[in-house]
């Protein structure tokens, strides 16, 4: 890699993804990221189908809790 070039790596998560957070984090370590960004999917009447159920988003926030 070019000195100073930074990788990162951004996630959109869904309920279709959930449960690929972990392989997602491992997959940027694999590759040496710099930093990995991960954001839940905009909900609009469009991709009401796409919320994390209640379940999903607690699981997340323990997997990673504010600081």
């Amino acid at each position: 890699r070019r000195p100073g070039l930074v990788l990162l790596v951004g996630h959109v998560i869904n309920n279709m993804n959930f449960r690929e957070i972990i392989p997602m984090m491992e997959r940027a370590i694999e590759i040496g990221a710099d930093e990995v960004q991960y954001k839940l999917t905009e909900i609009t009447p469009f991709s009401e189908n796409l919320k994390l159920t209640p379940e999903q988003l607690h699981s997340a926030e323990n997997l990673y809790p504010s600081p």
